[in-house]
């Protein structure tokens, strides 16, 4: 008697035990026993086994940021990692990670790096990245509105902006202090710290009596944008406003008129 994954001495502990004389075994026994036993100790050994291992909470929020900016980027995933995989077999060296992702300016901290290595590690090579399993969650994710609020968004082409905008800034910071007044008062009701409404923004800057441009408004309202649902950073606003650094300017000129 032989049986595929079974050693000799398996076997006949087997046949010892369902032996019903020297030549007989009893076989339905052994069947039924197999479907009231066996079989289902298989069957819920294979779910565990298939189900996927629960990711880091790192990864999760990770992985959401990046679709962000995917979804702003109109790019897909698969083209960012494809031309590291000579081999086209959907697996890059996890050394490589870091800077594939920071090529499309999204930078991980080490936690987060060691995080995503570890959740989509390639099986047969522990090595490497598995970026196709990493796309794929990409595709699948849908943001949800709260997703959206929670993201925090960077501007676009900041040298220009930030030149512009510190400009607006210092304007207002001038005017405010000629109506001896100060720029967090009508934001005193607000989270620091936390995005609001641009309308509840454009109330509170509406409340020092300014006269500024709805061009300017909206500059300052796309540099300060909180989330994707367009809220308004106005914690930091008020920060730049009160110390007039809004940026790090590479011209010394535009250094020499904020001070």
């Amino acid at each position: 008697m032989a049986a595929p994954g079974l050693s000799d001495a398996e076997v006949n502990l087997i046949s010892d035990y369902y032996k019903v004389s020297q030549q007989q075994i009893n076989y339905n026994g052994f069947l039924l026993d197999l479907d009231q036993y066996v079989i289902p100790l298989y069957e819920s050994l294979k779910e565990h086994l298939n189900k996927p291992s629960e990711q880091h909470p790192e990864t999760t929020n990770v992985v959401r940021r990046f679709k962000s900016l995917l979804m702003d980027q109109r790019t897909a995933p698969e083209d960012l990692f494809v031309r590291y995989d000579s081999l086209k077999c959907g697996t890059v060296l996890k050394t490589r990670l870091a800077s594939i992702l920071e090529s499309l300016g999204f930078r991980l901290t080490p936690v987060e790096e060691q995080c995503l290595n570890e959740d989509f590690q390639d099986s047969r090579l522990p090595e490497m990245f598995n970026y196709r399993k990493f796309c794929q969650q990409l595709n699948e994710m849908q943001l949800t509105v709260q997703d959206l609020s929670q993201i925090r968004t960077k501007p676009i082409n900041a040298n220009v902006q930030d030149r512009e905008v510190a400009t607006l800034v210092n304007s207002i910071r001038e005017r405010i202090q000629e109506r001896r007044k100060r720029v967090r008062e009508p934001f005193s009701d607000f989270q620091p710290g936390a995005g609001i409404p641009s309308s509840d923004f454009r109330r509170a800057l509406n409340s020092f009596g300014l006269v500024i441009k709805e061009n300017d408004i909206l500059k300052i309202l796309k540099y300060y944008r909180f989330n994707r649902q367009g809220d308004v950073d106005w914690d930091s606003f008020c920060n730049d406003v009160e110390t007039s650094k809004t940026v790090q300017f590479q011209s010394k000129i535009f250094a020499f008129f904020l001070c």
